[in-house]
């Protein structure tokens, strides 16, 4: 019996797309999930994305289940940008 292996990977959500981004495409675990999976290499055929919202819920992935993802994304905040100004 042949084992598949399904990546994990964790999204932390660091803030909202504007409202047109939303409108159009939805908010970042749509827009990655859509992302990855009209980009998956030949031989991997799904993903599990875990999103967590670390902006408003102020929600982390647990420590214990850190070494179980295969990555980590970090969406794109406007606050950074903010503090640049």
């Amino acid at each position: 019996m042949v084992s598949i292996i399904i990546p994990q990977l964790a999204l932390l959500v660091c803030d909202v797309p504007i409202p047109e981004v939303v409108k159009d495409h939805g908010e970042y675990p749509i827009i990655f999930d859509r992302l990855f999976r009209t980009s998956l290499p030949d031989g991997l055929f799904d993903f599990a994305l875990h999103p967590y919202d670390i902006r408003n819920a102020k929600e982390y992935p647990p420590m214990d289940k850190l070494d179980t993802y295969d990555g980590v994304i970090i969406t794109g905040s406007c606050i950074a940008l903010l503090q640049l100004i």
